[in-house]
């Protein structure tokens, strides 16, 4: 049986893991957004696919 300082502690992590994930996305997303249309077509995107590689690399999916 968990006691509820555990559960406080699970929860704790949970919101931390969050946090990085979420912090790895904006950063990929900020990174790819200050390229140029130019040098993102040079690596084979466009603007418009932007927000879904850097979910699918934060979250390690595709589609």
């Amino acid at each position: 049986m968990n006691t509820i300082l555990e559960k406080i502690a699970k929860v704790i992590e949970q919101n931390r893991e969050a946090l990085s994930l979420r912090r790895k996305y904006y950063k990929t997303y900020d990174e790819l957004s200050r390229l140029n249309d130019r040098d993102l077509a040079d690596i084979g995107i466009n603007r418009g696919m932007i927000e879904q590689i850097a979910f699918d690399h934060t979250y390690n999916t595709s589609r």
